[in-house]
């Protein structure tokens, strides 16, 4: 296994560790003031620095074609995200419930990974 892959999956189990942690300390220390509340709610940000590092070198290590599949996945994952996320603002007008963020960065790694399936056709990998 690669340092980098390594390192994601590392990082996002400790993510996943400290958003539970986060969730049912902040739920049960309820007597305690915001801003410490707001701490513990941000911890799980500190493993997610390392997923982000461990993405960029992961996406840095690959040859020039799997760059290009990448931006190109990215590209259409970023533009269909906008397109969602125009549609979501725009059905506010009305009452109808949006997604909420959790489901936003969800539906982003998963339109990533539409947007590699696409590009890998089109390069035929």
């Amino acid at each position: 296994m690669k340092p980098y892959a390594r390192q994601f999956i590392f990082a996002m189990l400790a993510y996943a560790a400290l958003v539970v942690a986060a969730v049912l300390l902040t739920n049960q220390v309820g007597m305690l003031q915001t801003p410490a509340r707001a701490a513990l709610a941000l911890l799980p940000l500190i493993p997610a620095v390392f997923v982000m590092r461990a993405v960029v070198a992961g996406i840095s290590s690959l040859d020039e074609l799997q760059r290009r599949i990448h931006l190109e996945a990215l590209t259409f994952a970023f533009v269909a995200h906008f397109f969602f996320t125009l549609t979501y603002s725009l059905l506010s007008i009305v009452p109808i419930l949006a997604p909420s963020l959790g489901v936003q960065i969800l539906q982003m790694a998963v339109l990533w990974n539409i947007g590699l399936w696409l590009a890998r056709r089109k390069y035929a990998l």
